[in-house]
């Protein structure tokens, strides 16, 4: 372990080193710090690294770190594994924009319905975070983009509430619903209006579908 933590210190490429020399039996996943955001965590044994209720696959997939995501998952580990918030890697990787990973993930078993404890799904998670090549991935796997997710709200009336133009758009023009209602009966237009009153969302959503879905193909 010391010798890691000299090769980390130089910023040489572990994982590059480990491998040429058949050392397969270390795992990382890259740990957000305020001196150096590159430094890595090392466990020796995957074993004991697994033993973390699937921290280290659920830290990788909010990292991006696909190459550990696929180590980890290879090595025999559950793909929809849930950690503490009952997310799975599909739902990290889909929050924070990890386009790749959450394609490695869906064609390698990732379920698309499984929801956090707030009844997200990855779809809910990719809306309010304006990831929209997540989302189209999402769909072009099957996702329903009118599901219900926390306090009965859709993808769409996530993206307009956090008033992400692309996202509204897309999903307009791939048959989201305008007049679907949250726990307390606002359709996706009231909550735009409640952060904007005048914003190209609003606009979006009052503008008739006919007209919307005019012009070039939407689907990616």
């Amino acid at each position: 372990m010391g010798k890691l933590k000299k090769l980390i210190e130089k910023r040489r490429d572990v994982r590059q080193r480990a491998a040429k020399k058949g050392q397969t039996d270390c795992v990382e996943y890259p740990l957000q710090t305020a001196t150096d955001p590159a430094i890595y965590e090392f466990h020796e044994d995957v074993n004991r690294y697994r033993e973390y209720s699937g921290k280290g696959i659920h830290y990788a997939a909010k990292a991006g770190d696909l190459m550990t995501i696929k180590k980890i998952v290879e090595g025999g580990y559950d793909i929809n594994q849930r950690d503490g918030w009952n997310r799975t890697p599909l739902l990290w990787a889909a929050e924070k924009g990890h386009t790749d990973c959450v394609e490695w993930l869906l064609k390698n078993g990732a379920q698309l319905d499984l929801v956090d404890n707030n009844g997200m799904t990855a779809m809910h998670r990719a809306a309010q975070g304006e990831h929209l090549k997540v989302m189209q991935r999402l769909v072009q796997r099957g996702q329903d983009v009118n599901q219900r997710g926390w306090r009965d709200k859709t993808p769409l009336m996530w993206a307009a509430e956090m008033l992400h133009t692309e996202c509204v758009e897309w999903l307009l023009q791939n048959d989201a619903q305008v007049d679907l209602r949250d726990y307390a009966g606002r359709i996706a237009l009231q909550l735009a209006k409640k952060e904007k009153r005048h914003h190209p969302v609003v606009e979006l959503l009052q503008t008739p579908a006919d007209v919307l879905n005019k012009g070039e193909p939407h689907n990616v």
